[in-house]
């Protein structure tokens, strides 16, 4: 029976309401208020070690010194902020911080985006004209998806948020080229804004998804008569995308050539790819497994995308998506695959992107469409004699297994038996869509078969997302650092913790300097100072300031071996070393010992930058130079950098590069001088203005077109006869 457009509707909005509010509780389940999201067992991720520090130093360079940061002085003698993609500054849902405490803050990001993804999931599937099943089967299965789940748990969460775009990306795709309506210009801008969110929230991820887009848009445009009005408004699109995302792309690509990842060779670029025997993770759930390696989509994503393959219902689009599901699996070997390398050799801003096995979201984003192109032809009544056989084939392989595994391996892990009750949930999900209509139910049968499936699905990956992330409160993660701190006793000289310390919020809160860190977007000139200061001179290319070396899984300890170079310490203003083990160095005094802390004074440190100062003003006072002294250079312990300006006695001068890394003055004669350093680089300023004059000018033009449709409905209201 045909349902009316208006029950329709009702059953769509249903569907995405319940979805976005079912992702969203897992979500807080897993990350409950006030933790951070951690691998479960653990207690660290990026989540404590950049994006909390991030979204505090923008919080506090507004609120507090009513700045837009674009520079962060705090770690690895300073950095450019808003050039940074991962420091989120452009990204506009990263504002919500100038309101929420930034715990709080992460927390609403993490619940909204899962479930602004199940909207877009379910937006998509309507768009494409699924059965309501079917967009809700999607949504939960790209939402619980286990890479997703595990890259959460590492606190990976521009990852998820660009992941949350990523159906909408999809959505906006196919409304501008669906076959069935005409397209217009608000088309091609919802394009443009999707993409440029998605841009900005993950730019490794968007590398991805923006192609598979791009695949996903030509493929459909195969099915229009109006190709022009099509492509146009796509290069429409294109050319907004170009102009909202200035405010990132132009600084990043004035900095790139002074960046450590320009560095990056392929064999660097394929760290962590894909073992080829994780393509069992299909099939078999990976518990606590590597968020990189995580394959597992779950049973039945597996079996109904390949009824999605099969279903000639959906059309020549499901050969996309295998084509997708093939190049992105050979893609995620990296090394261990044909395609990764032999690309990055002939096109170097491949290496950029790093990771392949990243790739596996593409490969779960086509199992997960091509499942709802299968699931959608089932509950039309696609099913047969030969589906029957399949459903009694998988549920018996089911009760096979599980008996097998219960008797010949009794100390097995959870995973081998939940393959076998996997297959028989999947299995009798199935059998509904070949069965006849059972007597005396008036639920049908499809909607039973598509309800076990779904719930098979949810169980599966909610008990394994347990495994994958944990919610970690902010008291715990400060704990290690709180005694540090307190011996520190509100100093806030730059501090060296070759044992790593001092990274995470507490250190951030503080408002202490560091000179070592973690982050990839890093100067080169900054990391090989850092390095030789360490005594760990980089070779490749790092994350770490200074390097770690490969080999030893505690980097607490893995600099142990090292000799700090106290001379060079003191040259880039470090005032205290601290580590987890004893130093025996020229130059550094010992201090005293707090905890599991060893301190140290570093001989003849001058830091000469005040504390807490602004975030773009590097310093502003009195200079006083000697008589017999002039001309001089008055150094500052921070890393020179294109766009930093300087003022001696309000006149222009150069600011010049020190020792390789540092910021020199000039100062030409004796006296006391007022001196002013400033970081005003052009791209930034250029890039916001142009992405803000184009983000304003849509905005514009979508008010007026907001008044008008308004004064329409008002005249065709007036106009209408009265009726008694």
């Amino acid at each position: 029976m045909r349902r009316s457009a208006t029950e329709n509707s009702r059953v769509w909005r249903i569907a995405a309401g319940a979805t976005a509010a079912l992702l969203a509780i897992v979500a807080l389940l897993r990350v409950p208020p006030g933790t951070l999201p951690v691998p479960s067992g653990e207690a660290m991720s990026d989540a404590l070690i950049a994006h909390w520090p991030n979204a505090h130093f923008l919080r506090e360079s507004v609120l507090t010194h009513h700045q837009w940061p674009l520079w962060n002085p705090l770690r690895m003698l300073g950095q450019p902020f808003a050039a940074n993609p991962l420091s989120k500054v452009w990204y506009p849902p990263q504002w919500l911080v100038l309101i929420f405490p930034p715990t709080l803050h992460l927390n609403l990001l993490i619940y909204l985006h899962l479930g602004w993804l199940a909207l877009g999931v379910v937006a998509w599937a309507r768009a494409e004209r699924l059965h309501p099943a079917a967009g809700v089967f999607a949504a939960l299965a790209w939402g619980l998806n286990s890479k997703l789940m595990a890259h959460l748990g590492a606190g990976h969460l521009d990852i998820v948020y660009a992941l949350a775009w990523t159906p909408w990306l999809l959505w906006a795709v196919r409304t501008l080229a669906d076959a069935h309506a005409r397209p217009t210009f608000t088309h091609a801008v919802r394009l443009a804004a999707i993409a440029a969110m998605l841009f900005l929230a993950d730019v490794r991820i968007a590398a991805y998804m923006l192609g598979v887009g791009l695949l996903y848009g030509l493929a459909l445009m195969l099915d229009r008569h109006a190709r022009r009005l099509v492509l146009g408004l796509a290069l429409a699109a294109g050319a907004l995308f170009v102009l909202l995302t200035t405010v990132q792309t132009v600084p990043l690509l004035a900095l790139s050539a002074s960046l450590t990842r320009m560095a990056i060779t392929p064999a660097d670029a394929a760290l962590y790819s894909l073992p080829p025997a994780h393509f069992a993770g299909l099939f078999l759930p990976d518990p606590g497994g590597s968020h990189e390696w995580m394959t597992y989509v779950g049973l039945p994503v597996v079996v109904l995308a390949v009824a999605g393959v099969a279903q000639r219902r959906a059309g020549p689009i499901r050969w996309l998506w295998l084509g997708v599901t093939v190049a992105a699996a050979l893609w995620s070997l990296g090394e261990n695959g044909p395609l990764f390398m032999s690309v990055a050799r002939v096109l170097p801003f491949v290496s950029w992107l790093r990771v392949p096995s990243r790739a596996w979201f593409v490969v779960s984003l086509a199992l997960v469409i091509l499942a709802a192109l299968g699931l959608d032809g089932l509950m039309h009544g696609s099913g047969g004699r030969r589906l029957r056989l399949v459903a009694v084939a998988t549920a018996f392989a089911g009760l096979v297994w599980a008996a097998a595994v219960w008797v010949a391996v009794p100390d097995a892990p959870p995973a081998l038996l939940t393959v076998g009750l996997s297959l028989l949930g999947t299995g009798a999900g199935l059998w509904f869509f070949a069965a006849e209509q059972l007597p005396g139910l008036n639920i049908p049968r499809e909607a039973i078969g598509a309800g076990i499936l779904t719930i098979v699905l949810v169980a599966l990956l909610g008990v394994l997302s347990r495994t994958l992330v944990d919610g970690l409160p902010l008291d715990e993660v400060n704990a290690p650092d709180a005694p540090l701190i307190a011996a520190l006793d509100g100093s806030c000289g730059p501090v060296y913790s070759p044992s790593f310390d001092l990274i995470g919020p507490a250190a951030a809160q503080a408002g202490i300097p560091t000179i070592h860190g973690v982050d990839p977007f890093q100067l080169s000139w900054s990391a090989e100072a850092i390095g030789e200061a360490a005594g760990a001179r980089p070779t490749g290319y790092s994350v770490t300031a200074p390097p770690l070396p490969e080999e030893g899984e505690d980097y607490a300890l893995a600099l142990s071996v090292s000799r700090p170079d106290a001379e060079r310490l003191a040259a880039l203003g470090t005032v205290t070393v601290a580590a987890r083990f004893p130093l025996d160095v020229e130059g550094l005094s010992f201090a005293g010992r707090t905890g599991d802390f060893y301190l140290y004074s570093v001989a003849g440190s001058d830091p000469v930058v005040e504390c807490h100062r602004p975030p773009n003003r590097l310093f502003d006072g009195q200079v006083e130079v000697p008589p017999g002294e002039a001309p001089m250079v008055f150094v500052l312990p921070q890393s020179w950098a294109p766009g930093w300006q300087a003022r001696v006695d309000g006149q222009r001068v150069p600011v010049q590069r020190i020792d390789g890394a540092l910021i020199g003055v000039p100062i030409d004669s004796p006296g006391a001088h007022a001196v002013e350093v400033v970081y005003r680089p052009l791209p930034d300023l250029i890039g916001a203005a142009v992405s803000g004059v184009t983000a304003l000018a849509l905005a514009g033009w979508a008010g007026v077109r907001i008044v008008r449709s308004r004064k329409q409905v008002r005249r065709s209201d007036s106009s209408a006869p009265a009726h008694d």
